[in-house]
Order: structure tokens, then C-alpha cells, then sequence
């Protein structure tokens, strides 16, 4: 680590970290929708409390400014891309609950197949938060600047999901 530190400096180093780090809550959330939908569920609702609790205790130690330029830029794409994680996993549950005519097993598999792409989607997501996190967050830019791109940030990727994949055909994906 201390070679990639020297050689990269500490952004590269916590660039990795976060990728791995977020990356890996995204999967397994993802993966606990195995558990009839409840474990996304409750690893979704359970990392909303753990963010609130980290915002309230900022909150209360008086450090705001800095802790919400820091995650300015990036949250956006961190938040959705772990709710879409969820939703992959919530299709999984689904079919463990629901198989209709398949045997659970065809149905998990079908299913999985369909949420394979909005795992790829949420990762990337994180992948694109982590950078900023890595190389922006904590970078010298002025607080206007951080609040500016994390408004771009949120705004593009609102217009990106609002509009992406659309044809004007109806797809019988629903």
C-alpha cells in the first residue's frame, strides 16, 4: 500500500478503498434480496440509519461545512447506485417468493439474468461516486465550487435515469 501511496499519492489510495468498500455494501445488498426481499430491506433501511446517524453526530459536533463539501460531489451517485442495488436484489427476492409457474430455481435463475445489468448499473454508479470521492471530495476546491458539482452531478444523473433507454415502443421487460 505504501508503494501505490508513493507512487499514485493518497487519492489514488482511498480511491481503491472506496471502491472497495461501497462496491462491496452495493453486492451484498444486492445479494441479501435472496432472503425473500427482507435482506435488501433491511440492509437498505439500515444504511439509511447508519448515514443519519453520521450526519446527526456532525450535526452536533458543529462540522457541517466540511462534511457536506465532502460529500457533495458524489453522493448522488453513491445513494442511487446502492438503492438500484437493492432493486436487483428486491427482483431476486421476488422470485424466491413468487416463481409463478417455474420452479424456484428457473425463476432465480431468470430473475438473475434480468437483475445482472441493474447490478452492473448500481456498481458502476458506485465505482463513479468512489472517484469523486477519491480525487474531488476532499481536494481544494471552495465550497461553492463542491455544492456547484455535486448540483450538476445530481441533476445529470436525475436527466440520465429519467430519459435513458426510452424509444417511444413499450418494452415488455416490465
Amino acid at each position: 500500500t505504501s508503494i501505490m501511496r508513493e507512487t499514485f499519492g493518497s487519492d489514488f489510495g482511498m480511491f481503491g478503498y472506496y471502491v472497495y468498500n461501497n462496491t462491496t455494501i452495493g453486492l451484498r445488498i444486492a445479494g441479501m434480496g435472496l432472503l425473500a426481499m427482507v435482506g435488501s430491506m433491511f440492509a437498505l433501511g439500515y444504511q439509511g440509519v447508519v448515514l443519519g446517524a453520521m450526519e446527526g453526530y456532525v450535526h452536533y459536533a458543529g462540522n457541517t461545512e466540511r462534511f457536506y463539501t465532502f460529500v457533495a460531489g458524489h453522493s448522488a451517485f453513491e445513494l442511487i447506485g446502492i438503492v438500484i442495488c437493492g432493486t436487483a436484489g428486491m427482483k431476486l427476492g421476488q422470485a424466491v417468493l413468487k416463481p409463478g409457474q417455474e420452479s424456484r430455481g428457473a425463476a432465480l435463475a431468470t430473475a438473475g439474468r434480468r437483475a445482472l445489468p441493474i447490478v452492473y448499473g448500481g456498481a458502476l454508479l458506485i465505482i463513479l461516486a468512489a472517484f469523486f470521492e477519491g480525487f474531488w471530495s476532499a481536494g481544494p476546491a471552495s465550497s461553492q465550487t463542491k455544492y456547484t458539482v455535486g448540483i450538476v452531478n445530481a441533476v445529470l444523473l436525475t436527466l440520465y435515469l429519467t430519459f435513458c433507454g426510452r424509444s417511444g415502443e413499450e418494452s415488455d421487460a416490465a
